[in-house]
């Protein structure tokens, strides 16, 4: 992703100078309607789990969207996990994943259905990097 400039952000969460987690965003539609941002891959450092950095990094890339403006984020996930930050289920849709897995958060503007695209190689977006996510 990063070679062919898919990303627009990655955050890097570090305690210690450890690498302990990391979240992409990309572009992404939803329905037709552009102006979506994917969230995922994410990851937590397995020592690591159940101490808010998963929740932390996924606030942050919701505040970083909301901030540019963007339509809303989606994922593709667990459904007991992503809801307790707004993402809701049933409206969207993705290849062949169960729909309780493909999930929206609206941010701006009216909330779109339909098939989600991610645009993993989207023309003129640069990486933009944050490392030393504070917990």
């Amino acid at each position: 992703m990063r070679e062919d400039g898919d990303i627009l952000l990655s955050l890097v969460a570090e305690i210690d100078g450890e690498v302990v987690g990391q979240v992409t965003l990309s572009e992404a539609s939803v329905g037709g309607s552009e102006g979506w941002i994917g969230l995922g891959p994410i990851a937590v450092t397995p020592a690591r789990y159940h101490q808010g950095i998963g929740g932390a990094m996924i606030r942050a890339s919701l505040d970083w969207a909301r901030e540019r403006g963007a339509a809303g984020v989606v994922l593709t996930g667990a459904d007991t996990y992503y809801p307790r930050f707004g993402f809701e289920s049933g409206e969207v849709s993705y290849l062949t994943t169960p729909t309780r897995f493909t999930m929206r958060h609206v941010l701006n503007g009216p909330p779109a259905s339909g098939e989600i695209v991610f645009c993993w190689r989207a023309a003129g977006s640069g990486i933009m990097s944050a490392h030393g996510l504070r917990l």
